[in-house]
């Protein structure tokens, strides 16, 4: 939910000053966070409420909101296209009605969740921080679904004037009565078949799914202190509310440096199912929630030995004056992922084949302090040592 937090403990760390502050990895924040924060912010800013956005948190005089991941609209989003798509296929046998429902909803369920995280922060503003979590619990729920339902039930009326149904052919429906007993008719099998598939999909879940039993080879922490010419010293350890948001199974946070270099922070999170909502966050979407933006982001090759290398993702940040050189990749069964689309590809594969979701996000940072060349250069060698030593932890 939009989780209102007392803006005393919400400082702003480097995520180099010795303390790794969670603001350097704020999970879950995705594109749709940021969207309900911005728009959010648009509406209490036109309501003449102060607000000021930095990420996904709006910060209200003495109190902050954070737009947590409940809070993006991801699920809400979700769930009525889904709405969507069942209403268009039992009520018009037309494919374009049904893709026009579907898109139509999208905007809906957007701004609904705005106004939603709007309302939320208002109820922290002016009452207290019990009642914007009752406004959230209750407005997130039937009240905000009643209404999608409605605006549903209007577009399809609006589509339906705007095309209405052809009459069908002549010798089939001699009278307009006969015309309409076969319509319902129709709007009656379509409702039987989805209603039929959607208790065989309920059934074989039931019956066929099996518990995911993956553990690691070796726990991260026994990740050797010493890589290469590294030597590494233990970082903070996320609070409890940031590794719940996470949804990690375990995972490792600390700097490396060596003679003459700069240093690096390493996060290795692994995930031992990604099957009941708890999924790796890419960090090109936590990072800007956070108030990091992008420069640039591309992706580079990592010498693996034997003349082989492995392609990850390279992502040049900045906030205020400081920048920061990030690498990163998706580890699971052996493969080393950069594309966020191939690793979800992977994921559903490995679901289908094995019955596994296991896998790990793996990210290094360096500060710029002199040039962005020489900063990549120094997490390009760290990943290279790095990356042998991970097989003997991860799961094959």
């Amino acid at each position: 939910m939009a989780a209102p937090r007392d803006s005393r403990i919400s400082n702003r760390l480097s995520c180099f000053n010795g303390s790794d502050s969670a603001d350097c990895f704020r999970p879950g924040c995705f594109p749709l966070q940021l969207l309900a924060a911005r728009l959010a912010e648009f509406i209490l800013v036109s309501l003449r409420v102060p607000a000021v956005r930095e990420g996904n948190l709006i910060v209200l005089g003495s109190t902050t909101i954070e737009v947590a991941e409940a809070c993006s609209g991801i699920r809400s989003l979700i769930t009525l296209l889904t709405l969507a798509t069942v209403y268009g296929y039992v009520m018009d046998r037309r494919t374009s009605v049904c893709i026009a429902l579907i898109i139509g909803m999208i905007p809906v369920a957007i701004v609904a969740n705005g106004f939603r995280v709007a309302g939320t922060a208002l109820a922290a503003h002016y009452y207290s921080i019990k009642a914007a979590e009752d406004f959230f619990d209750t407005f997130s729920g039937w009240i905000l679904f009643a209404i999608a339902f409605v605006l549903l039930f209007i577009l399809y009326r609006v589509l339906l004037w705007m095309f209405p149904l052809k009459p069908a052919v002549t010798q089939e429906f001699p009278n307009k009565h006969a015309e309409e007993q076969t319509a319902a008719s129709s709007v009656m099998m379509r409702a039987v078949i989805v209603s039929t598939a959607c208790l065989a999909a309920a059934l074989y879940v039931g019956k066929f799914t099996v518990t995911e039993t993956v553990t690691l080879r070796e726990p991260l922490a026994a990740l050797a202190m010493e890589v290469g010419q590294w030597n590494g010293r233990p970082a903070a350890r996320y609070d409890e509310r940031i590794v719940a948001k996470l949804g990690v199974d375990e995972y490792l946070t600390r700097f490396y440096s060596r003679p003459g270099e700069g240093v690096v922070h390493l996060y290795v999170g692994y995930y031992q199912s990604q099957a009941e909502g708890n999924s790796i966050h890419s960090p090109k979407n936590c990072l800007p929630g956070a108030g990091w933006q992008p420069i640039s982001s591309g992706e580079t090759q990592i010498p693996v030995g034997s003349g082989e290398a492995v392609k990850v993702n390279r992502y040049l940040i900045q906030k205020g004056r400081e920048r920061q050189m990030v690498l990163y990749w998706y580890q699971s069964h052996w493969r080393v992922v950069a594309s966020e689309y191939w690793a979800k590809r992977y994921l559903v594969m490995d679901a289908i084949q094995m019955n596994r979701t296991d896998g790990a996000l793996v990210r290094v940072i360096s500060p710029i302090t002199d040039s962005e060349v020489r900063a990549e250069q120094q997490v390009v060698d760290f990943a290279k040592t790095l990356l042998p030593l991970l097989d003997r932890h991860l799961p094959l």
